[in-house]
């Protein structure tokens, strides 16, 4: 058996070795039986943290309340969300449980396009669904988000990639309101004159299907959250302190020293080597289903941050997860690759579209439809001989109009 990390013997977690495979799904490390681990003297308390001394209204030195960030930008309208949830459950949940799984495979997926885009987070899928998936579902995913003439005019140029996933964190030694924050990448001064930096906008946001209800009249909504702030809301999506530091970080090294220093740790993500951090609810803010965020990578002026600090639910609802990074990096045919900067806004414009039920709503859809028709009297849905094109097409344009039937 391998042995116990140091990093999780100093947290002082009593574990027994169990036989049989060391899996994700079984780790070899479980927990033995008590309701919580006491804490060895060197580990931080929650009295000796900077956060013990915090609330949610008064903002602690050297940090800025998260609204001023504009990380929230839109919410993607209920019944948009059930015909998002509909077309991963035809096209992906379907097809990958039925012919997409191969050697390695999880239960849960993520899959990240384009396929040559280089990911170690990528999970393994058969090269036949991989494929299907890039050629058939991203078409439809970029013409409802985005819309299709923006998407191939003015968006798709740039570098990008886009990742599906419904893997959820998994910890050892689980503590309520423990996280494995981290940021998503490097943190760095935005330098307008120098179009050699390489920047990006991270876009994502998550659809929560246990959180959304149908209502009499056909239509949608979300079920509302706890009026108590000290009372966890069991389908909050992704999680962000809602102090951030006024800086970012230069290294990982910084940040676990400015975590430990402010929130006590709490364990180790099994998924990822994080360290799980405790932050008390009155100080997380937890994302509504549909709720478009974005992430930034520099920033203005002369301050080093902020990348903002964020993290998954812990314990993670059943959702489906959808990330788009966009790059100031742009294809020009044969002279490769230029600088230029990301259609922030054009992105996001595109995406309000999805906000209500209104005619920019409807004109939407009808894009939506006129792609799926495409790709049903195309030929390439033929290279896929165990997708069952005419069905699942029906039942996906069946949705579609369901929707649209509801714009005003």
């Amino acid at each position: 058996f391998p042995p116990i990390p140091k990093s999780l013997q100093r947290l002082g977690f009593l574990y027994t070795q169990e036989p049989g495979p060391w899996t994700m799904e079984q780790p070899l490390l479980t927990p033995a039986p008590r309701p919580r681990p006491s804490l060895p003297p060197n580990l931080l308390e929650a009295d000796d943290v900077a956060s013990s001394q915090w609330n949610h209204s008064d903002p602690p030195d050297r940090h800025v309340h998260m609204n001023s960030l504009s990380i929230s930008k839109l919410h993607i309208h209920p019944c948009v969300q059930v015909l998002l949830i509909c077309l991963q459950r035809l096209l992906v949940d379907d097809n990958y449980n039925k012919w997409g799984k191969t050697s390695g495979s999880w239960d849960e997926y993520n899959i990240v396009f384009p396929l040559s885009f280089g990911s170690d987070r990528r999970k393994p899928v058969s090269p036949a669904f991989a494929s299907f998936a890039e050629q058939i579902y991203c078409p439809l995913v970029y013409s409802l988000l985005f819309g299709t003439s923006a998407w191939r005019e003015k968006i798709q140029r740039h570098l990008s990639s886009f990742k599906s996933n419904t893997i959820k964190i998994k910890t050892v030694g689980w503590v309520p309101n423990s996280f494995h924050m981290h940021v998503d990448g490097r943190i760095g001064i935005l330098q307008p004159k120098n179009h050699t930096q390489k920047r990006s906008s991270r876009y994502l946001f998550s659809i929560v299907p246990a959180a959304i209800q149908q209502t009499p009249e056909n239509s949608a909504t979300v079920l509302p959250q706890p009026a108590d702030p000290d009372v966890r809301d069991p389908h909050g999506t992704t999680v962000y302190p809602i102090w951030q530091p006024l800086k970012g970080f230069n290294n990982t090294e910084s940040f676990h020293k400015y975590m430990t220093s402010a929130y006590p740790e709490r364990g180790l993500s099994l998924n990822f080597p994080r360290p799980l951090y405790e932050i008390p609810e009155r100080l997380v803010y937890r994302s509504k289903t549909g709720e478009v965020l974005v992430h930034d990578s520099h920033v203005s002026g002369e301050e080093v941050g902020c990348q903002v600090i964020h993290a998954e639910a812990n314990p993670c609802p059943d959702r489906y997860l959808y990330v788009f990074d966009f790059y100031n990096v742009c294809y020009e045919g044969q002279k490769g690759r230029k600088s230029e900067d990301i259609p922030q806004e054009l992105i996001l414009e595109q995406m309000r579209a999805l906000s209500s039920l209104r005619l920019p709503c409807k004109e939407r859809l009808d894009d939506v439809k006129a792609v799926v028709e495409r790709l049903r009297e195309g030929d390439e849905v033929t290279k896929y001989p165990h997708f069952a094109a005419n069905e699942t097409f029906a039942r996906l344009l069946g949705a579609i109009e369901t929707c649209a039937s509801l714009c005003g």
